[in-house]
């Protein structure tokens, strides 16, 4: 069961005026659609209709879909997901306050590998439009617009509103429960993410006035699958789904091509744990619409031109990039409480740090007897971040053959050293038999990739 926002979207999740109650097809289209498609296809050996005999031998009768999709308002998907109402929820932007601690759910989430980047524009009447973009809300055009007449409508209880409170005065700004609402007569400019105000949503709604979109962008949002906490196997399930459709976009795997995925046992698949449907889930979920860049251009690409952070890394453009912090004065449970591992490094007085002598990463002065290096710094930030600004941080040499089963059994609390995160790894590493929690990487080498690491249970 797969949640979103308000199906209200072209491209995104649309409305296609079916009725049937059994498939869902029939009532939605759009890439999140399709993802909830992907998803199912992948944990039922691509099975996404069945069809059985009737008992009473009147013929064969289809059962529902493998897969429902349930349109959410932004206000209820949090406590839906954690009601387990949902099983993934698509549609959300990864920050860290949700992550760590969303308020109304009184808890945190797991977020997937974006599938989409975008970023809040304003959308309206063009002339407002530019007032908004100029932060100007008191002249007047010389084409005789008044600035001071524009409003602008936000969804209460999102980020956006978190942006859009700290840009604009608030005699400006107009909050609505979901996109699109109040436009065009409570305000004449939205504030929302490009993809959910664009020229056909709005002509959805009927309004057949002048129309643009701005260029800039006021934030980025890096849209998610998100999961509950506490069923670690399930999020990475999801997450290398996602990951999947952008390796065989890379691999020019298309829909047609699906049998070339190998084969995996990593989430099963063997005599001792037994779940062969899920040997050929890549597979499987290519199979739907094909790789990330076919199921972006049959759902989104004629209305919104793939472009930017949305593009295909090969290489040779930046990669690294900030998530957003969300509203940071929200009150979370204190971290010495709900981490055991924190508690433990509160306790002996200083963190304990995985690295690997390379130079410029990890070096050791022998006449100073002092580290320094890249990956010193990111340990000495952790500490600092811990102990008030003081950095309490002892550092191990950890070979590459027994850094994993040292990390697992607490001899050190991070891995700051060039690892690769993998599938393998972040599913059941084969030296511990189980996997790992690895932060966004740091670095991108040519042989190698860095990512800090820690242990499974997500602390």
């Amino acid at each position: 069961v797969c949640g979103s926002g308000p199906a209200v979207l072209p491209g995104i999740l649309l409305p296609t005026g079916g009725s049937s109650e059994e498939e869902e097809e029939a009532q939605y289209a759009g890439l999140e659609l399709d993802l909830c498609r992907i998803l199912a296809a992948a944990i039922f050996n691509g099975q996404q209709l069945t069809t059985d005999d009737d008992d009473d031998d009147k013929g064969s009768t289809t059962r529902p879909s493998r897969y429902r999709m349930v349109p959410l308002s932004y206000a209820a998907r949090w406590q839906t997901l954690q009601n387990r109402d949902v099983d993934v929820l698509f549609r959300a932007t990864y920050n860290m306050e949700r992550d760590v601690y969303e308020p109304s759910a009184q808890q945190g989430f797991e977020f997937s590998f974006p599938y989409y980047i975008d970023g809040i524009a304003f959308g309206g009447v063009p002339e407002h439009v530019d007032c908004a973009v100029a932060l100007d809300f008191n002249s007047t055009t010389d084409d005789g617009v008044v600035c001071q007449d524009t409003k602008v409508c936000v969804i209460e209880g999102t980020t956006h509103e978190e942006v859009m409170a700290r840009l604009l005065p608030e005699e400006v700004i107009v909050r609505v429960r979901e996109d699109l609402d109040g436009f065009p007569n409570q305000c004449n400019v939205m504030a929302s993410e490009s993809a959910s105000i664009n020229s056909e949503a709005v002509k959805l709604l009927g309004y057949t006035g002048p129309y643009k979109i701005s260029e800039q962008r006021f934030s980025r949002e890096p849209i998610s699958a998100v999961t509950r906490q506490g069923d670690p196997r399930w999020s990475d399930f999801v997450e290398w789904i996602i990951q999947g459709l952008i390796f065989a976009e890379e691999e020019d795997i298309t829909q047609s091509q699906s049998f070339r995925f190998d084969s995996t046992t990593i989430f099963g698949g063997n005599d001792t744990h037994p779940h062969p449907t899920l040997e050929k889930m890549f597979e499987h979920a290519n199979e739907v619409r094909g790789n990330y860049g076919e199921v972006y251009n049959v759902n989104v690409e004629s209305f919104l031109q793939r472009s930017g952070m949305n593009l295909l890394n090969k290489g040779d453009s930046p990669i690294i990039y900030s998530f957003p912090l969300g509203d940071t004065s929200i009150e979370g449970p204190q971290i010495e409480v709900a981490s055991p591992t924190v508690k433990a490094i509160k306790a002996r007085g200083y963190l304990s740090c995985g690295v690997s002598l390379r130079k410029g990463f990890a070096e050791f002065d022998d006449i100073t007897h002092k580290w320094n290096g890249f990956d010193v710094e990111l340990c000495r930030a952790i500490a600092a971040a811990l102990f008030d600004g003081v950095d309490h941080v002892r550092y191990t040499d950890m070979p590459a053959v027994q850094r994993f089963q040292e990390l697992e059994d607490g001899l050190v609390d991070v891995l700051a050293r060039l690892t690769t995160h993998t599938l393998a790894r972040d599913v059941k590493e084969p030296t511990i038999g189980q996997g790992l929690s690895f932060s966004s990487p740091y670095f991108h080498g040519k042989f190698c990739h860095g990512a800090l690491i820690s242990h499974l249970d997500h602390d």
